[in-house]
C-alpha cells in the first residue's frame, strides 16, 4: 500500500504561457532513512496550490525534508519524519519585505492568515481519510467502555474496583490501536 504525500498552503501555480513558465511555489522533498536517501524530487504547485504524490509504504518512519520557495516570498524549511498514514505538511506563505525595492506589490488576492487557516482544515480531512483504523479493535473497545460499569455494580465492593482498574488499564493499552495512531503487526 502506498502513502500519501500531501502539502497545501502553497501559491497556486499561474502558468504564464506567453513566457512559457510556471509560477507555482517550487517544493523540494528528501527522503532519507538510516543516512540513504530514498526519494528526492522537486515538484512546482498545481492550480489550487497543493502538491500530492505517493510513496511506498516502507518509507514510512523515513526523515522527510521539505524547502518550500516562491519569488518575492519568505522560504519554508521543515525536517520531519513519515507517520505510518502518510505525510501531510501546510505551508505558511508570507511576503518577504526585505527588498521591498525590488519586488512587486502582493498579490491583493492572496491573504496569507485566511489561506493558512483553509489549507490547515484540508488537511486536517485529509490525515482523518488516510488514517488508519482498526474498527474491530474499536469496537472491542466502546463494547468494553460501555459493559464495564455493569460489571463494576454486580460484583460490587473491593472485587468491583479490582474489576475497574482491570477494565481501565486494557482500554489504555488498546485504545492507540482503535483510533489508528497503532497499526497491530502480523505474522507471516
Amino acid at each position: 500500500m502506498d502513502l500519501p504525500i500531501f502539502i497545501n498552503g502553497l501559491l497556486p501555480n499561474t502558468r504564464d504561457i506567453r513566457e512559457g513558465k510556471d509560477g507555482g511555489s517550487r517544493v523540494y522533498i528528501k527522503i532519507e532513512k538510516n543516512g540513504e536517501e530514498l526519494f528526492s524530487k522537486i515538484l512546482t504547485s498545481d492550480s489550487e496550490g497543493k502538491v500530492e504524490l505517493t510513496i511506498p509504504d516502507t518509507y514510512a518512519g523515513a526523515n522527510i525534508l521539505l524547502r518550500i520557495r516562491h519569488q518575492w516570498y519568505l522560504g519554508i524549511e521543515a525536517n520531519d519524519v513519515i507517520p505510518d498514514f502518510g505525510y501531510f505538511y501546510t505551508a505558511k506563505i508570507q511576503h518577504d519585505f526585505t527588498n521591498w525595492s525590488d519586488s512587486p506589490s502582493p498579490d491583493p488576492e492572496w491573504k496569507s492568515e485566511e489561506e493558512y487557516i483553509r489549507a490547515s482544515a484540508e488537511k486536517n480531512l485529509k490525515v482523518r481519510h488516510y488514517r488508519h483504523k482498526n474498527w474491530a479493535i474499536r469496537i472491542i473497545y466502546y463494547s468494553v467502555m460501555v459493559l464495564a460499569p455493569f460489571v463494576g455494580l454486580v460484583m460490587g465492593g473491593p472485587g468491583g474496583v479490582t474489576i475497574g482498574f482491570v477494565v481501565a488499564g486494557i482500554l489504555e493499552l488498546i485504545s492507540p490501536y482503535s483510533i489508528g495512531i497503532k497499526k497491530l503487526k502480523r505474522r507471516k
